[in-house]
């Protein structure tokens, strides 16, 4: 963006000095987005300024072997007004190529989202390993004291494995108003 110009290959577009641009990087199946380089780095959205005429790349790899996802625990608790959060074994057989900051990570269920009575969570990379992924949640304090089923999607396209569990909202106990 701007524009919502979409790049197969190589491509060029044309922009006046001091434009922003955000640049998303989407796999195709069986590929993994593996990092930006040149003008932008790391595995999340590319935003920068054009001062010059700038080249960006993009790089993908075909994904090589699989994993299994399997939830540490089968009930997740966050305390209303807090934070919480939760492990997920990946599993991975001994040839999977796909580095973590690659994997999307979704939940979904009733109580996940970003309105003021729900659970809000992100995937955090830094925090993860090979073998196992973790998820911040947080509540807060209009969130209503509920259980509901979630699931959590992880992967990279044409892979991904889903797993069930029950969110339960609970007492804060020593959170202040």
């Amino acid at each position: 963006m701007p524009g919502n110009h979409v790049c197969e290959g190589k491509c060029a577009f044309d922009y006046p000095l001091n434009t922003q641009v955000w640049l998303k990087a989407e796999p195709k199946n069986q590929y993994f987005f593996s990092g930006w380089d040149v003008s932008c780095k790391g595995f999340g959205v590319c935003e920068l300024i054009l001062r010059k005429e700038t080249l960006i790349a993009a790089r993908f790899e075909p994904v090589k072997g699989s994993f299994r996802l399997e939830l540490e625990n089968d009930t997740v608790a966050v305390p209303r007004r807090s934070n919480g959060g939760f492990w997920a074994w990946l599993n991975p057989s001994e040839n999977f190529n796909v580095p973590v900051e690659a994997l999307e990570v979704t939940l979904d269920g009733v109580l996940i989202g970003d309105g003021a009575d729900q659970v809000d969570y992100k995937f955090l990379p830094e925090l993860s390993t090979n073998e196992r992924i973790f998820v911040s949640l947080s509540a807060g304090k209009n969130t209503r004291y509920s259980s509901d089923l979630v699931t959590i999607m992880v992967g990279v396209p044409g892979l991904y494995q889903t797993e069930e569990f029950l969110l339960k909202i609970v007492e804060c106990g020593s959170c202040e108003e």
